[in-house]
């Protein structure tokens, strides 16, 4: 008769050797998108820790380098404040919008992309951002304040104000048919 196969033996991980590091769990199971999510996270920790580039400084020596991975206990210090002013300077081009301000430099879709790479690496990303006696526990992605900040956005968007969306559309069928006669006009474009 025929047996099945034996199952797969699974191979524990080794644990790391004297001086590595072992690899977070998080980072076994990368997203294909998670070089653009590090990037947008390395954005957020530069801004935070004040480091500004002009056009005349070396973005090298006065950034966090590109292989640089967080430790929870660096991540834990993002508040919700931290990602506010981000996301507003990124979209607002200032740090504290008004309200007659608008967002010339990013759309609601920006934010939310950059929400969802910041929340990737939280160490807590399940979790609301929650304050009790004074300790704030959670993901600082998931607060109201940045909610707020994008549905304010959203609301600018709907009232045509701000930066157009580039988003481009299928050919109308009058469309299509005109480039298929300028095509035979022209001859043959196409090899």
């Amino acid at each position: 008769m025929n047996n099945p196969p034996p199952p797969l033996a699974r191979r524990k991980r080794a644990p790391p050797r004297l001086g590595e590091t072992p690899i977070p769990p998080r980072l076994v199971n990368r997203p294909a998108q998670w070089n653009r999510y590090h990037n947008v996270l390395l954005d957020l920790m530069d801004h935070v820790h004040g480091f500004v580039i002009t056009d005349d400084e070396d973005p090298v020596d006065n950034r966090f380098r590109k292989d640089k991975l967080f430790a929870d206990s660096e991540l834990d210090i993002l508040t919700p404040q931290h990602i506010y002013r981000f996301f507003a300077l990124k979209v607002y081009g200032r740090e504290d919008p008004g309200i007659d301000d608008n967002p010339c430099f990013g759309r609601s879709s920006t934010l939310a992309y950059y929400k969802k790479a910041i929340s990737f690496f939280m160490p807590n990303k399940a979790g609301n951002w929650t304050v009790v006696n004074g300790v704030a526990t959670g993901n600082p992605t998931r607060s109201t304040e940045v909610n707020d900040l994008i549905s304010a956005v959203i609301m600018k968007e709907t009232r045509g104000i701000g930066v157009g969306s580039s988003m481009d559309r299928p050919l109308t069928k009058h469309e299509f048919f005109q480039t298929l006669s300028l095509i035979g006009k022209n001859g043959a474009l196409i090899d």
